[in-house]
């Protein structure tokens, strides 16, 4: 029963496991450092914290526009909440958690 179980639940990360599209991803690369002023300057926050999180958005807002990188609003949404996943949950696994 256990097993069985165990192989449903396998078998539903599979069929909803989501690939992210690959601009989305080598934006995220580089931008994650670039959006911190030092490299623990969100260790103590959460995605619960909204003075953070604004933070966080004003921040990519200014980084896109000062380089010129146009990405559609599904792109930007996307690239938004897999920043704040990274800077102020638990990264690519926060939807699990949630």
């Amino acid at each position: 029963m256990l097993k069985s179980n165990l192989q449903n639940a396998e078998q539903d990360i599979r069929t909803t496991k989501q690939r992210t599209n690959p601009k989305i991803a080598g934006l995220r690369r580089w931008l994650r450092p670039k959006l911190l002023a030092t490299p623990s300057e969100f260790d103590q926050a959460t995605l619960a914290d909204t003075e953070h999180r604004q933070t966080i958005i004003v921040r990519l807002q200014t980084l896109l526009q000062h380089n010129n990188i146009q990405v559609t609003p599904a792109e930007h949404q996307e690239l938004e909440e897999d920043l704040l996943n990274d800077l102020l949950g638990f990264g690519a696994i926060q939807p699990l958690v949630q």
